[in-house]
């Protein structure tokens, strides 16, 4: 008896799958056009999605719903969008609602980051995710929205990075021309902020107050600690110790000089 019920359960389990598996493979462009343009006619306001406004943005409906036989969810989790705006245009508008990046050490010290180029999008203090591409000529091609489960209202926090920095990928805030030095987001005991270590926002955003490192010392004639034989050799040394640190550091530094992505930011100075 059980085996023919099992045999019976399998059965069934064959003939609904293929239903079930037909409808995303036969995915129809007209049921995700007419799920689109019924969200399209009830659009989610800008605050439903954590978001400061949505000037100049579209919704798009049928990018965000798809075909509703292939089982997204309802609502969606996240929302696509056109625009004509570029990355700079999208980071102007909506700096002083950026949430810090701030990433922990093995030693228990907390760094600001690149709060875009570290993760490739962008949070806001909502919690929702900003994710874009960019085109050559830094127009975004597509954007989505993803608001957190439970939106938060947003806040305004400071943070040392510019809209400038956040669009090259410099690891390190305050330009290619300030301190190469990482700031701290905790704050060493008794520390107090750098000379010169204040960042404004290029969109006239909000102003960093966090304490640099005050360890550093800005590379003679501006050398660049970003790429190459050098920067390797001073890391590897530094962190392996000696003749043999140095060997290594310089033989990664010279393949990671061969990226093309920002480099990663070594909470030690560079």
């Amino acid at each position: 008896m059980q085996l023919a019920g099992l045999a019976v359960s399998v059965a069934i389990g064959c003939l609904l799958a293929p239903t079930a598996f037909s409808d995303c493979v036969d995915y129809s462009e007209a049921r995700a056009a007419q799920a689109g343009a019924a969200l399209e006619k009830n659009p989610p306001s800008a605050a439903q999605l954590g978001l400061p406004n949505l000037d100049g943005f579209k919704l798009d409906g049928a990018a965000t719903t798809g075909d509703p036989k292939c089982g997204g969810p309802n609502p969606p989790k996240s929302y696509a969008y056109t625009t004509n705006l570029s990355l700079r245009d999208v980071l102007t508008a909506y700096y002083a609602n950026i949430q810090p990046f701030i990433e922990e050490d093995g030693m228990k010290r907390k760094w600001y980051r690149n709060p875009y180029w570290s993760k490739g999008l962008f949070t806001l203090t909502s919690g929702t995710e900003v994710s874009l591409n960019v085109d050559s000529s830094g127009r975004i091609s597509s954007i989505r929205f993803t608001p957190a489960a439970t939106v938060q209202p947003l806040t305004s926090p400071s943070q040392p990075y510019t809209v400038d920095e956040m669009i090259s990928g410099t690891p390190w805030p305050g330009g290619p021309d300030g301190p190469r030095e990482f700031v701290r987001a905790d704050g060493p005991a008794g520390g107090a902020p750098a000379a010169g270590d204040t960042a404004t926002a290029s969109s006239g955003g909000s102003t960093n107050s966090a304490p640099a490192s005050g360890n550093c010392q800005p590379k003679p004639g501006g050398a660049s600690t970003d790429a190459g034989e050098g920067a390797g050799a001073e890391i590897g040394g530094r962190v392996l110790g000696g003749g043999f640190g140095r060997n290594v550091g310089g033989a990664l530094g010279g393949l990671l000089g061969k990226a093309k992505k920002p480099p990663q930011a070594d909470p030690e100075c560079p």
